[in-house]
C-alpha cells in the first residue's frame, strides 16, 4: 500500500503537534523502508534503450523481475531510469511526508520563537524592570558616581 499526503494528519494545533509529528515521522520511517529498492543506477539492471524500446510492452512487464527499476543506456552511457508506477508513487509519498515534516518543524521553530519573545516581553514589562527603569531615569549624578564600576579598559 502506498501512503500519500492525503492520508497524513493535518492537525498541528498545540497539544496535538507532537502526536502529529510522531505519526508523520513513523510514516516517513515506513516509507524509507519501502523504498529500499532505491539504489545507485550503477547497481541496477541495465538494458539498451533500443532493446527496451523495441520490446516496450515486454520490457515494461518485466520490470518486476528487476525489482521494478531498470537503467537504460544510450551509446554505452546510462541515460535514464525506468521504474514502475508503484515505485514512483512511493517516492511521491516520501516527498509529501518530508514536506509535511518540514512544515511541522517550521511551526515548532516559530512557536519556540514566540515563546522566547513572550518571555522577554514579560521580563521587560515586569514590575522589577519598571522599577529599574524609573531608578535609572531618576538617578542623580551622585547616584551614578556611586554605582559606577570601571571595566578593564577604563581608568578609575
Amino acid at each position: 500500500m502506498v501512503t500519500t499526503a492525503k492520508t497524513l494528519p493535518d492537525n498541528t494545533k498545540e497539544g496535538t503537534q507532537e502526536s502529529s509529528f510522531s505519526k508523520i515521522f513513523s510514516q516517513a520511517r515506513n516509507l524509507m523502508k519501502s523504498i529500499s529498492w532505491l539504489s545507485p543506477h550503477s547497481s541496477l539492471f541495465e538494458t539498451t534503450s533500443t532493446e527496451f524500446g523495441r520490446n516496450i510492452e515486454i520490457s515494461l512487464n518485466s520490470l518486476s523481475q528487476h525489482n521494478g527499476v531498470v537503467s537504460l543506456k544510450l551509446r554505452k552511457r546510462s541515460k535514464a531510469v525506468v521504474m514502475s508506477i508503484q515505485h514512483y508513487e512511493q517516492i511521491l509519498a516520501l516527498k509529501d511526508t518530508y514536506e509535511r515534516l518540514l512544515e511541522i518543524e517550521s511551526e515548532r521553530t516559530i512557536s519556540d520563537a514566540i515563546d522566547d519573545f513572550d518571555a522577554l516581553y514579560d521580563r521587560i514589562a515586569s514590575p522589577e524592570s519598571l522599577k529599574a527603569a524609573d531608578a535609572l531615569f531618576s538617578a542623580s549624578a551622585a547616584d551614578l558616581r556611586e554605582a559606577y564600576r570601571p571595566g578593564e579598559t577604563e581608568a578609575s
